[in-house]
């Protein structure tokens, strides 16, 4: 009886493991069409730099992404620290400069006159877009993890 039940056993485990590899045998080999071949091209027109400027330590080596935003040919930034900067999009000039003095988490954002930034610590913060004034902070129920818009009153 011993004997039988320690045969049945081994059986049920042989059989078991000879499953994984029962399909390795009847598996037909895969085949990948090979990617197309680029395509020689002259460029159209040489971009040019206009200009360049630093407003920051970006996301400080965190994975926090901060994209920037353009609104009203005014070009915003933030970095983690929280200083927000408005940049002329034509010439590159700092227009306004504001130091929130919080650490932000989400990119600027912005809409009907106004920026947004949002913190770590779930405040979303509104600030004049004309010339950096904070004009409103408004604790929310979490952290704010995308760049907030405001359009027709909303």
């Amino acid at each position: 009886m011993r004997a039988n039940s320690l045969f049945i056993t081994l059986l049920l485990i042989f059989s078991l493991s000879a499953c994984s590899t029962v399909s390795g045998w009847f598996a037909e080999d895969s085949y990948e069409e090979p990617p197309e071949a680029l395509t020689e091209f002259t460029a159209e027109f040489e971009p040019q730099v206009l200009w360049d400027k630093s407003t920051g330590d970006g996301a400080d080596g965190t994975k926090t992404n901060l994209p920037a935003w353009w609104q009203n040919d005014l070009l915003f930034t933030t970095d983690i620290e929280g200083d927000i900067t408005a940049i002329n999009a034509d010439s590159g000039k700092v227009v306004w400069d504001n130091d929130l003095d919080t650490r932000v988490i989400t990119g600027v954002g912005g809409g009907m006159g106004m920026i947004f930034v949002g913190t770590q610590k779930g405040v979303l913060i509104a600030l004049q877009e004309t010339d950096g004034a904070e004009l409103w902070r408004s604790q929310l129920t979490s952290e704010v993890l995308a760049p907030a818009t405001a359009s027709n009153d909303v």
